[in-house]
Order: C-alpha cells, then sequence, then structure tokens
C-alpha cells in the first residue's frame, strides 16, 4: 500500500509538518472560519480516529485546507485519495492533489509522484 511507504508510524505526521495538539473547541472555531493551519490541523484530529465517518471527517478538513494552498494537506488529501480512506479510492484524483502538493514545494508529494513514475 503506498500509504505505509510514508506512514509507517502515523505520529510521524504530527512531527513531519509540526502539528501540535490543541484544545478542540478553539481549533473548530479557527477551522471554521478558515485558518488554513487550524483546518490542517483538525483533519490530522480526525485522521487518528480508526473509523469511517472519522476519515471522512478528515478529508474534509484537508480538502478546505488543500483548496486554500496549503501543501502537506494537498499532499494527504492524495494519500487519501490514493488509498481510498474517507473517499473513494481514484488514483487520477490522488495524483492530481500530488501534483499540487509538489508544485507547492512538498517533498513527500515529489517522492510520491516518483514513486508512481510520473516525475
Amino acid at each position: 500500500m503506498f500509504f505505509a511507504k510514508f506512514f509507517v508510524v502515523e505520529l510521524d505526521i504530527m512531527d513531519a509538518y509540526g502539528v501540535e495538539l490543541e484544545d478542540s473547541l478553539d481549533l473548530r472555531k479557527r477551522a471554521e472560519r478558515g485558518d488554513v493551519a487550524a483546518q490542517f490541523q483538525m483533519g490530522i484530529s480526525y485522521w487518528f480516529r480508526n473509523d469511517t465517518e472519522s476519515k471522512i471527517e478528515a478529508v474534509k478538513w484537508f480538502r478546505k485546507a488543500a483548496e486554500q494552498g496549503d501543501s502537506a494537506a494537498q499532499f494527504l488529501l492524495g494519500v487519501c485519495y490514493d488509498n481510498g480512506k474517507g473517499v473513494e479510492q481514484d488514483k487520477a484524483e490522488a495524483v492530481k492533489w500530488y501534483r499540487k502538493a509538489a508544485a507547492n514545494g512538498n517533498e513527500d508529494a515529489k517522492q510520491a509522484l516518483k514513486i508512481i513514475g510520473l516525475e
């Protein structure tokens, strides 16, 4: 599974992108107001829950941050599509988000495109 190549231990995501846990109510308010960093953190906080609904919610927040140009969120949205986590698996959509993230300088996305054979 492609996902496993990047995230053997899920907590590495938090370290790699500098995510710190904070009060969830304040975080949600900031995310709902359009704060990109808060939207990304909301996605991460839902990602670590092991139920389907949480994965769907994670994708929602990753998408909000990704659409505002957050390269980490773009990459993780690509991972979600690549592996069918929280969304229907769609390799073309995964590549689209990997390319956006790579164009924004995300090294993980660049590596993903190399592994896929597209860069």
